[in-house]
């Protein structure tokens, strides 16, 4: 039978919505390698954004948004200019697990610093969780964990509240001596 009326008129507006889609994706994905890859141009790229872009991407965090503005602008070679969608996706994915590691390595320095503070609270930080500190530390030592807690414990002083990568860093040199 026939198509009728209101079947057409249902794939015209299917296909308007997908041209229209791709459209601004096409606009999204020119201006990300356009960011990218002309150093007078600065990212803005907002996760809403991203999120038009088809195929669409996974993993998009809003609270991800400054820090993918930023690696657009520092990798410059990491995007063709149009982007790709596959290069987009690589950068989500790469500052997504980025800004798990940097939650985790602020997490190690609060705890840290706490305990630190702590005269009651003996430290238990492991050489494992030494390891997610960024930058990373030179030079742990994992049969000198238990040297390490002790330095913490006995050096309140050394130590901000959270501590820092640094103030770590002097512990561990210190112990490792």
């Amino acid at each position: 039978t026939p198509a009728t009326q209101a079947e057409i008129q249902a794939m015209v507006t299917a296909v308007n919505v997908e041209v229209v889609a791709i459209a601004t994706s096409d606009t999204v994905i020119t201006e990300i390698g356009t960011a990218a890859n002309d150093a007078d141009v600065t990212s803005s790229v907002t996760t809403a954004k991203l999120e038009s872009i088809v195929p669409a991407l996974t993993g998009v965090n809003a609270a991800n948004e400054s820090a993918y503005q930023a690696y657009i602008n520092e990798n410059a070679d990491a995007f063709s200019s149009p982007a790709t969608q596959a290069e987009i996706q690589a950068m989500i994915k790469a500052v997504n697990e980025l800004q798990g590691s940097v939650a985790e390595s602020d997490e190690v320095l609060k705890d840290i610093g706490a305990d630190a503070d702590s005269e009651t609270v003996a430290s238990e930080v492991t050489a494992s969780e030494l390891g997610k500190i960024l930058p990373a530390l030179s030079n742990v030592v994992s049969a000198n964990e238990s040297a390490y807690q002790k330095y913490i414990d006995a050096n309140a002083d050394k130590f901000s509240t959270p501590a820092t990568q640094a103030e770590i860093q002097a512990m561990v040199t210190a112990v490792n001596v």
